[in-house]
Parts: structure tokens; sequence; C-alpha cells
């Protein structure tokens, strides 16, 4: 039971992120509405763009809330449930040694922009986003995903 709430908790997870690029691309999108002369015939787009942002919102709660709900459950009767070595989200070297750059950048030592060693690495990044969906920092993985697509 363990591990379906925790493929569970994972679904949950990748449709919030799911919908979270759908809104950016939607906001994205009005932008776009919003910076053309006639405005006028575009509101009916408009108010469609913003009504989906809303859903998804709504849906993002409802998620998130199903997510509270089922770490809170699993915190709670954790006795229940036959213990099993969680995957260590640092990922490690093949040496065994986890990756001291990785450790170095989500405890903010080293900050992640443009100067930063592997910011044009899309394997560093998929790592970091890993580390951030596991810990639920969404918005973190927000960040990721704007810098990647500025990049």
């Amino acid at each position: 039971m363990n591990k379906i709430i925790h493929q569970l908790l994972s679904l949950l997870k990748e449709h919030v992120n799911q919908n979270n690029n759908e809104m950016q691309f939607n906001q994205e999108e009005i932008d776009k509405l919003l910076s053309e002369a006639a405005l006028n015939p575009r509101k009916k787009d408009l108010d469609s763009m913003y009504f989906l942002n809303r859903q998804l919102l709504n849906e993002n709660s409802d998620f998130i809330k199903m997510q509270l709900g089922l770490s809170e459950f699993l915190e709670k009767y954790k006795h229940l449930f036959p213990s099993s070595p969680a995957e260590n989200p640092l990922k490690k070297n093949n040496d065994g040694a986890p990756n001291k750059l990785l450790m170095l950048t989500v405890s903010g030592k080293i900050k992640f922009d443009h100067s930063h060693p592997k910011f044009d690495n899309p394997q560093f990044i998929d790592e970091l986003l890993k580390y951030y969906e596991t810990n639920e920092n969404y918005e973190m993985c927000d960040k990721l995903m704007k810098l990647r697509k500025l990049s």
C-alpha cells in the first residue's frame, strides 16, 4: 500500500507540474494578446484563457490538498507500513559519492544562474527538477522551467 500511495503522490505532483506549465503557456499567450492593438475582438479569447487558468489553479489546489492528506496519512500510520529504503533524491556519482555540485546548488551555497558551471547542462537541470519535485518545492521547479525556456 505504501508503494501505491507513493505512486499516487508522484502522479499528483506530475499533474500539478503539467498544469503549471500549461498556465505558464497560457500566460504567455495572454501577454501576446494584450500587447496587440486591437483588443476588443480578442476579449473572448482572453476571457477563455483566464477561465482556463482559474480552473487549472483550482485543480492544482485540490491535487496539492490530496498530496498533503496522503502525506499526513503516511506519516500518521507509518507504523502500519513496512519500511523500505527511500530513494535518495541527491543522485550519486559513479563512485557512489553524492554529487557535490548538486548538493551545493540545492543548499543555496551556489546560485543556479547563468554563471553556474552546469547552467547549460540539461541532465543537471533534470536532476535539480527531480530533487525539487521530490521535496515538493514547486516554486523552484517553476523557476528552473522559466530559466530553461529563457536559455
